[in-house]
């Protein structure tokens, strides 16, 4: 009473009262708990900063900020010289907005950041994390708002700190992340950061060091930018199994030759020698061969002969030694297993011979060879025209007359002073050892040029030297057009004119050095040819080789290594077939490597070619590994149609070419399925063609992934995802044919049914389309617990952190409809679909005979559903409606497979009475895949 008498005292004559008086006021009032009364007083006080109203300030803002007046208790705050609080009372009550306002204005940088710090802190303790982390990004402290969710373990949200605040270090941080789980043993967490960084390396390796062969092998198979992994990790693991585990192994994965190729890359042969055990003849021979090869590269020369033996190409063993010019073990093993290239060693050492100038010895082995048409050419572009007289005349009569006449027009051309020619036929017949020949300058005019004149004055007073360096020193510039209508024509005869020069009267060094020149000339010129022909007359062969294929001259290359340089054979082959990849010609190419032919078409997007050509192949080899090859590419075009959103097309790819069960296939069969199931406009009669498709191709995979002699063992999980993935196609299939019956009831029932499998189809569709199809079928209460749930999705999916658990699933249990599913990307329905759904629902709400509870069977278990929660029993799905046959059932020779027998007649009827094609098909579909009616 004493309180209010001085209040009410202190307001009647507070123009008069000292200031002692107020402050006695203030004290009453708040004693009191008359706040108002109070804070009216301190605001009638003048001096309103003095010390002694501080205290009462500060009383004031305490019971505002218990009220949550805190816009009052913040003005009281300050008034009080007391900011901090009035911060504290904000980011206490989550307005951090304001918070930080107020602190910018009262506070110094430091000051603040450590009160933040301190803040978050205890927040942290209270597990009040997010609101930890807005204080720490505040003060733009984000290391300490990872560290603390580091130190919780929740690590998506250290992910998004740092892609929202640092994505430069996103990678880095996955990778780091997926170390400290990986040591922690969450293995699953890990492989999924790892991929995220890009270390798909890494999650192998995680997989290997744990002996998780199985984890591995589908990590790395996963990874379609690497193809070469899948490869590497079933190596690998067959390499950790050994012997015959190994060989098991990759044939379940069709990788065994795969693995053989790897092993003999690598120079791993004692594991490739392993696998080969039971292959073909024809493979173990090819891992002899580039084991030999890989023994030659290391100059194991007995051992490389040995396995060339082996490999059956003894000839390679010939080649090898000859090319090493080892003419004793040439012919030892020619005679002892190749009599056929006897001859070959002997045209080497020839060869040799002749380069060495020592004739008789090269005679006496072309006349083993029985090649004296050889030395005769050998003699006579030596310029030993009785030598090569004599040889015909003993050996080729029928020639003698023709090199008579020659050899009197070369000593005629020599009297005229046009030393270094030939006549035209010795041109055209070459070398003994070269099918090519080298063009030498007949007509040119001299006096054309005074280059040339000199070159020629030179030349006839006998100064070959320097007649050859001024015949070189002509270029086409020097030349012009005014001089010769052809100046490259021109160059390329009197540079040719100056190495046969050097040939006939230079040091023999010189004349390679001359001819060396010239060829390098040619070849920037692209005269190819003759710069070829140069290059061969020096036995340069490797290079003129290359010049031939430079200028695509394939069947001079072909011969000349042929006779001269068999070891090149494979390397012109190679080439050519390189250069057909490169100039795209495909059609050439598949005329001598028909797997490179399917390659290129594949990567030129002509993949109808390209699996025309496959198919070829495999209709004229029937080998698993063609066939594998033509599947390859069969989903590669398949991968490549899905991407252009041409789904169907790549399910008709395997409609027509079937479904072998090779694991490489699986996720293009699941991608396939997951495209189709996920389209809209296919709820009708006429999407029946689709989902039959779909059925049957599927029905081909099931049947192939159950037969014993499966190239493929097919793991008890996979087979059954495929039986499901069969059984929903069929339902869909059934729905659309039951559609075009305009059998509303089963087509209700089917859809209700696919909701046992939303975890393999997009789940908000199956709910959108089992409550739209309920609501029109008047089945409210299902209607309405199916379209709630679809809502639900629609907020998870569009949710960026959304999940399953946030769902309110009590609805739906002791069903079978499963409650965890994978979240779509996007939302199925249309908004204007998405919106009338919701409209209705709250319609619905205010409905009060509306029962939100599923219908239940004689079981007492919900309609739809297979398994009694009570028993446990479990009863089979209608191959009809997919509803449980509980009684009265048709049964089928697969006794995994039942009909109700009312929904059974009625789809009978539309078959037989009502002759619907759909259901017509429906109904051999069903025989097949669960055979004949019993009883």
């Amino acid at each position: 009473t004493n309180c209010v008498t001085i209040i009410q005292f202190v307001f009647y004559r507070r123009n008069s009262m000292p200031f002692r008086a107020y402050v006695k006021a203030v004290d009453a009032a708040i004693k009191s708990n008359q706040w108002t009364k109070a804070a009216e007083v301190l605001e009638s006080i003048e001096d309103s900063k003095a010390d002694e109203v501080v205290p009462y300030y500060l009383e004031l803002a305490k019971h505002y900020a218990r009220n949550r007046e805190y816009a009052r208790a913040e003005s009281a705050f300050l008034k009080a010289r007391a900011p901090k609080e009035a911060i504290e009372m904000y980011t206490t009550a989550g307005m951090w907005e304001q918070a930080h306002a107020l602190a910018s204005e009262s506070m110094d940088p430091n000051d603040l950041t450590e009160m933040y710090l301190r803040q978050a802190e205890q927040l942290d303790k209270m597990g009040k994390l997010k609101d930890a982390e807005r204080l720490y990004l505040t003060v733009k402290r984000t290391d300490r708002a990872m560290s603390m969710y580091k130190n919780h373990r929740q690590y998506r949200d250290i992910i998004r700190l740092v892609r929202a605040h640092n994505p430069d270090i996103l990678e880095q941080t996955y990778f780091r992340l997926a170390q400290e789980l990986e040591l922690e043993g969450n293995l699953r967490q890990a492989e999924q950061y790892y991929m995220e960084a890009g270390e798909w390396k890494s999650a192998i390796n995680m997989y290997r060091t744990r002996d998780q062969w199985e984890e591995a092998f589908r990590v790395a198979g996963d990874c379609k930018d690497q193809p070469e992994l899948r490869k590497q990790v079933a190596f690998l693991w067959a390499k950790h199994l050994g012997s015959d585990s190994a060989v098991r192994l990759l044939n379940r994965l069709g990788l065994l030759e795969t693995a053989i190729e790897y092993a003999t890359e690598h120079c791993i042969f004692d594991f490739a020698f392993e696998l080969v055990r039971g292959c073909a003849p024809e493979k173990i021979a090819d891992v002899h061969n580039k084991y030999a090869m890989f023994l030659e590269d290391e100059g194991k020369f007995a051992e490389a002969e040995e396995e060339f033996i082996k490999s059956g190409k003894a000839r390679e063993a010939v080649l090898m030694y000859v090319h090493n010019q080892d003419w004793a073990a040439a012919a030892r093993v020619a005679s002892e297993h190749d009599p056929e290239s006897v001859n070959d060693v002997l045209l080497g050492q020839a060869r040799i011979a002749f380069r060495e100038k020592d004739f008789s010895l090269a005679e006496a082995l072309l006349l083993r060879a029985q090649r004296p048409d050889m030395a005769v050419r050998a003699y006579r572009e030596a310029g030993l025209w009785e030598d090569a007289l004599r040889v015909a005349q003993a050996y080729l009569p029928s020639r003698v007359q023709e090199l008579q006449e020659d050899y009197e027009e070369e000593k005629m051309r020599s009297a005229l002073g046009l030393k270094g020619t030939q006549s035209a036929d010795s041109v055209s017949k070459g070398s003994p050892f070269r099918h090519s020949t080298i063009r030498s300058q007949q007509d040119f005019d001299p006096s054309a040029n005074p280059l040339l004149n000199h070159a020629r004055q030179l030349e006839a007073h006998g100064e070959h030297l320097k007649a050859v360096e001024q015949y070189l020193k002509l270029t086409p510039e020097l030349l012009g057009e005014s001089e010769s209508a052809h100046p490259l024509d021109t160059c390329e005869h009197v540079w040719v004119h100056a190495v046969n020069l050097a040939t006939k009267f230079l040091a023999p060094d010189n004349a390679v050095k001359v001819t060396e020149l010239v060829a390098s000339r040619l070849t920037r010129l692209q005269r190819y040819s003759t710069a070829g022909d140069l290059l061969v007359s020096i036995d340069k062969i490797q290079e003129a080789v290359d010049v031939f294929i430079a200028g695509e001259e394939w069947a001079k290359a072909r011969k000349i290594a042929k006779d001269l340089e068999p070891r090149l054979e494979p390397y012109v082959e190679n080439q050519y077939k390189e250069s057909l990849k490169v100039s795209g010609h495909a059609e050439e190419l598949a005329g001598v490597d028909v797997i490179s032919a399917i390659e290129m078409y594949a990567e030129q997007g002509r993949w109808e070619k390209c699996l025309a050509t496959a198919e070829r192949l495999y209709a004229e080899t029937k080998s698993e590994r063609d066939q594998q090859l033509l599947h390859k590419y069969l989903a590669a075009y398949a991968a490549a149609l899905i991407k252009d959103a041409r789904t169907y097309d790549a399910l008709l790819l395997y409609k027509s070419h079937g479904t072998p069960p090779y694991t490489q296939n699986f996720n293009i069969y699941k991608r396939i399925f997951q495209e189709i199931t996920s389209q809209r406009d296919l709820f009708n009669a006429d999407g029946y063609t689709t989902w039959a498709t779909l059925r049957d191709v599927l029905f081909d995979l099931n049947q192939r992934v159950v037969l014993p002699d499966s190239p493929v063992k097919v793991q008890p999980t996979v087979i059954a995802i495929f039986d499901r993935m069969l059984t929903v196609a069929h339902l869909y299939a059934i729905r659309s044919a039951l559609l075009s019956a305009r059998q509303s009831e089963l087509v209700t029932k089917v859809t209700v049914s696919l909701l046992r499998d939303c975890d393999i189809i997009p789940a908000d569709k199956a709910f959108y389309e089992a409550g739209m199809q309920c609501r029109k079928q008047g089945w409210d209460n299902m209607a309405f617990i199916f379209l709630n749930r679809f809502l639900d999705l629609v907020e998870v999916i569009e949710d960026p952190e959304g999940n399953c658990d946030s769902l309110d699933s009590s609805d739906l249990q002791d069903t079978d409809i499963p409650l965890e599913v994978p979240i779509p990307e996007e939302p199925y329905a249309t908004k204007a679909e998405h919106e009338a759904v919701r409209e209705w629902i709250l319609a619905m709400s205010m409905d009060q005979k509306l029962e939100q509870i599923l219908p239940k069977d004689e079981r007492g278990a919900y309609v739809a559903a297979l398994k009694a929660p009570g028993t446990g029993l479990k009863a089979l799905p209608c191959v009809v409606t997919g509803f449980p046959v509980l009684r009265n059932g048709i049964a089928f020779s697969d006794p995994k497979r039942a009909a109700n027998q009312d929904d059974w007649k009625r789809l009978q009827n539309a078959a037989t009475i009502a002759r619907n094609a759909s259901c017509i098909d429906v109904c051999d579909f069903i025989r097949k895949w669960c055979g004949s009616v019993l009883g």
